[in-house]
């Protein structure tokens, strides 16, 4: 799993789901407060106006006139005023009601009180907005209460018959019930949306396992599977593939074909790799293999000069294949060919498992490195040991009596590679001379042929 990752397309599609609904939710919750709030709003303006234009009947203005002048209450005036208070007192939200005179300049002046409960904090505010949109008019708003809680003012001109402004009635309203009453059908509302969009959270899942990770999960699990060491494994992938075809038809399926389609072009792809890579390794065969006798050639032993330069213990073995002109002059060259063959296989079963080079007609190279550096004496002895075992053989004809001067060297002998390579020639040409004359000491070199070979 990707650290720090979802991997699962189902989580993060559920996760994508689960937080728009969480902003569905909430976007309509807060605008169903709002829409409530404005409901509320319009409704307290429709009792606020109910409420005044009752106050209205009760009240003259000719009596409220005549307080204003004389200071005093008449007796028709307290009877109204009476009257309203008793009706007010019906409507549980009234928070004040009075009688104000606001001035052309914005100010205000309370004439009467009919519920004290002051809100005059808000009289400059209300006496700016009369001042600007004129004192025929009702203003109503929502205000902050003294006690920090929002009300609602509601306040009417009163006009006479020839519509000149005489006062306001002007009540104000406690909207606190009305806000707990939004607040708990909103919340009521958002547990509600928050179970139904459970529900079809639920759903979705569902969905989303049968129409696109079931068939996902499939076609993963399907390709754990593949192998891709033949074409028998290419055929049954593609057997496999097509046991979990996608049954929906959607964007799931589109893909699934396209990795078919994928798949095949890739089977056709990689053999052609193989048919290329079988002509590559058989052109490099041809490259870096002697064509009579199988073993590396010229261009091989250069390389492995190369390689094994650079290691902290090797052996050259410098070979040359004796009596070959003889045997080509006196019995043709296919006996030659099978001479040639028959000594360089006596070196590379003697030298097991290790290279092989033909440098030149007659002449070939044995590389030893790492166990076989160790056991270099031995396989030496063994060489010679055979070699004498074929010579005193007088049951085979002398194209198969096989005869190799060998010369040995290893990186303890010379400075360099190229010094080794001279110096193992050198033993080897001795040990040609050696076996002409009837001695078999690969290892024994007079002091001028040294210094020749370095």
């Amino acid at each position: 799993m990707i650290k720090g990752k979802i991997k699962s397309i189902k989580t993060q599609l559920m996760l994508v789901f689960a937080i728009s609904y969480a902003v569905i939710s909430l976007t309509v919750g807060i605008i169903c407060f709002l829409t409530m709030a404005a409901i509320t709003v319009t409704e307290n303006r429709e009792r606020a106006n109910e409420m005044v234009s009752i106050m209205e009947g009760y009240i003259s203005p000719a009596t409220v006139m005549d307080y204003v002048e004389t200071g005093v209450i008449s007796e028709g005036l307290e009877i109204s005023l009476r009257q309203s208070v008793t009706i007010l007192k019906s409507f549980k939200k009234v928070r004040n009601m009075g009688i104000y005179m606001y001035q052309a300049d914005g100010s205000c002046k309370r004439v009467y009180e009919i519920i004290s409960r002051t809100d005059d904090m808000h009289l400059e505010k209300l006496g700016k907005e009369f001042a600007k949109n004129g004192k025929n008019k009702a203003i109503s708003g929502l205000y902050n209460g003294a006690d920090g809680h929002k009300i609602f003012i509601y306040s009417k001109p009163v006009l006479d018959n020839s519509g000149k402004y005489l006062y306001s009635i002007q009540l104000s309203m406690d909207t606190y019930p009305d806000v707990l009453n939004n607040l708990y059908t909103t919340i009521e509302l958002v547990i509600f949306m928050v179970m139904l969009t459970y529900l079809i959270h639920s759903v979705n899942a569902k969905t989303l396992d049968r129409v696109i990770v079931k068939p996902l999960k499939e076609i993963t699990e399907c390709t754990k599977n593949f192998r891709y060491k033949d074409q028998a494994d290419s055929t049954e992938n593609m057997r496999q593939l097509m046991e979990v075809e996608p049954k929906i038809n959607n964007e799931i399926r589109e893909v699934y074909y396209a990795f078919v389609m994928a798949l095949r072009k890739t089977s056709e792809m990689w053999q052609e790799i193989d048919a290329t890579k079988a002509e590559l390794r058989h052109a490099s065969f041809l490259a870096y293999k002697d064509p009579l006798t199988r073993v590396g050639n010229k261009a091989d032993y250069d390389n492995k000069l190369k390689l094994i330069q650079d290691l902290p213990e090797y052996a050259i073995i410098v070979a040359d294949v004796n009596e070959l002109k003889y045997i080509n002059d006196t019995y043709g060259h296919q006996y030659g060919d099978e001479y040639l063959k028959g000594c360089c296989q006596l070196l590379c079963d003697t030298f097991k498992d290790s290279p092989v080079c033909r440098t030149g007609g007659d002449e070939f190279t044995v590389f030893l490195t790492y166990d076989k550096y160790k056991l270099r004496e031995e396989y030496m002895k063994q060489l010679k040991d055979r070699l004498k075992q074929i010579k005193e053989n007088g049951d085979v004809p002398i194209w198969e009596k096989y005869s190799v001067a060998v010369g040995m060297a290893d990186k303890q002998d010379a400075e360099t590679i190229e010094k080794v390579v001279i110096l193992a020639d050198a033993r080897m040409y001795k040990n040609k001379q050696e076996i002409k004359q009837g001695l078999h000491n690969y290892r024994t070199l007079d002091t001028a042929i040294i210094e020749k070979g370095q």
